[in-house]
């Protein structure tokens, strides 16, 4: 998908006029404004603006349909990378760079936990399958170490984050919500049906749902009617013209930390595993924190 950035000046404020379209202006009275057919992005990109008032920003323009002018359109802001960062400001980075590295000092000094975690997945890995030699060459220590770090990074990565919001975009306008698909469903998500939802699914790579609701970006409420309508969070992707399953959510917000209680290791190592385990496997694993599950309010 395609589209432009262009310096917008210094933002002074963001709204949602009456005409239904939501409008954001600068400090020289000039004004931008996005198609009420996003209106599920509303409340975010105007949240989002609002946070960057009196700072130089850029506007995203979609090109994806027609040359709209940068002059008259926009469909996401950022902060402009010419702002002029103040002491406020540059105190508040400051602070936000040392609470990362203190996450990811915190995540060094952890190396002695992990190393006990991998000793108890290894054991787990060699009862579970043949292949756990493998598995403890490829994800030693060090590899979970950066893992972890890694992962803090790539919540700041502004592709990533252009990428979800283009194929949320996508999504919003193909207008799912209420319809029955048949949607492509491979690879790990097959492995967290299992997980999550205790679903050993085997079907050659595609799924039937019917779309509820949207929930934010990618994000949408699904039933699936091959398994009596339960309802499960999805996030759906959108690329070459092919809709498929990229994850989806378990249904207790506490079924994470239940996992790690009761297994000994997180369930970021578990996924790691994941070839490893069977269908079947992942399903019992489900089963048994679905039991602890069942006394605990969502």
């Amino acid at each position: 998908m395609n589209f432009v950035w262009s310096e917008f000046g210094v933002l002074d404020h963001c709204i949602l006029n009456k005409d239904g379209y939501l409008k954001i202006y600068n400090d020289k009275g000039e004004v931008r404004k996005m198609s009420p057919k996003y209106k599920d992005l509303f409340e975010a990109v105007c949240k989002k603006a609002n946070n960057f008032k009196g700072q130089n920003v850029s506007i995203r323009t979609s090109q994806n349909t027609n040359s709209w002018l940068t002059s008259d359109w926009f469909s996401d802001v950022t902060l402009s990378k010419s702002n002029k960062i103040d002491n406020t400001s540059s105190n508040k980075k400051t602070n936000e760079i040392k609470k990362l590295k203190n996450k990811l000092s915190t995540t060094m000094n952890a190396a002695s936990q992990l190393e006990e975690e991998n000793k108890k997945l290894t054991e787990r890995l060699i009862k579970a399958s043949n292949k756990a030699e493998d598995f403890q060459a490829k994800y030693s220590l060090s590899e979970q170490r950066k893992a972890f770090i890694q992962k803090e990074y790539e919540m700041l990565s502004q592709i990533e984050k252009d990428d979800i919001d283009e194929q949320s975009s996508a999504l919003i306008k193909m207008d799912i919500v209420g319809r029955d698909l048949d949607i492509q469903l491979k690879g790990h998500p097959v492995k967290l049906l299992a997980l999550r939802q205790g679903i050993k699914h085997e079907n050659r790579g595609r799924i039937k749902i019917t779309v509820k609701k949207h929930c934010d970006r990618n994000y949408y409420v699904v039933l699936l009617p091959d398994y009596g309508n339960i309802e499960v969070k999805m996030a759906l992707g959108y690329k070459n013209n092919i809709l498929y399953v990229a994850t989806l959510e378990p249904n207790h917000p506490k079924f994470r930390a239940v996992l790690e209680e009761t297994l000994g290791i997180s369930e970021a190592i578990l996924k790691q595993s994941a070839d490893t385990y069977s269908l079947d496997e992942f399903v019992k694993i489900h089963e048994k924190i679905q039991s602890k599950l069942v006394n605990i309010p969502i």
